[in-house]
């Protein structure tokens, strides 16, 4: 069955350029403290790794995320189901998720988890009929470093489409806000083709 976007990029860029500087800011910072943690702690790193590393993250994305939009005008932070959720205009219920390079997303299958990311009614939540998207982060290979973070649209578990979300150009988060100055090559060194021959001449006179 053929189950149709109940949002598409083009309009999410525009609904939701106010906050997605803000939004990739609490996976910038959380990003800082776990890898200070880790520098402090080296076995940290090698102990916490998959599922561990996710839930420890995911807490730290959390926490920054009631710090960040705690008390903002548009946005309701929402914790049910031993989550944190923004509920963004009252019509937008955005979480938080790792996701792979195949757009796939870590999530552990539970009924209601199914109803979320198929987009259907949850009954008994406060936005029972909202579009779920998610802020997604995605790791590079050695789990060391944040690649990128995006606003995303789940559909069964998978991404329909996601776009990286803008950055914070007054360089006020993480390593991955603001790029390294490229320092241009200096200038290569040529000499004639007979050069060594001569050089070589001369020594042996």
């Amino acid at each position: 069955m053929d189950i149709q976007p109940r949002l598409f990029e083009h309009v999410a860029k525009t609904i939701f350029g106010s906050i997605e500087t803000r939004c990739r800011q609490c996976v910038g910072t959380a990003e800082k403290i776990w890898n200070n943690a880790c520098v402090a702690e080296p076995r940290l790193r090698k102990a916490a790794r998959g599922r561990g590393r996710n839930s420890i993250f995911n807490e730290l994305v959390a926490d920054c995320a009631r710090q960040e939009f705690g008390e903002a005008a548009d946005v309701e932070v929402c914790e049910q189901y031993g989550t944190v959720r923004l509920h963004y205009k009252g019509e937008f219920d955005v979480g938080f998720k790792k996701i792979d390079s195949r757009g796939r997303f870590a999530a552990y299958l539970t009924p209601r988890r199914k109803r979320y990311n198929g987009q259907l009614e949850l009954f008994g939540d406060p936005l029972p009929k909202a579009i779920r998207l998610h802020i997604a982060y995605e790791w590079n290979n050695a789990a060391t470093e944040i690649i990128d973070v995006y606003l995303s649209y789940p559909l069964g578990g998978f991404a329909v489409w996601k776009y990286p979300l803008r950055k914070d150009e007054g360089g006020a988060g993480g390593p991955m806000l603001m790029p390294m100055p490229i320092t241009p090559p200096a200038p290569g060194k040529f000499r004639k083709k007979g050069s060594k021959e001569a050089e070589a001449k001369k020594k042996k006179a």
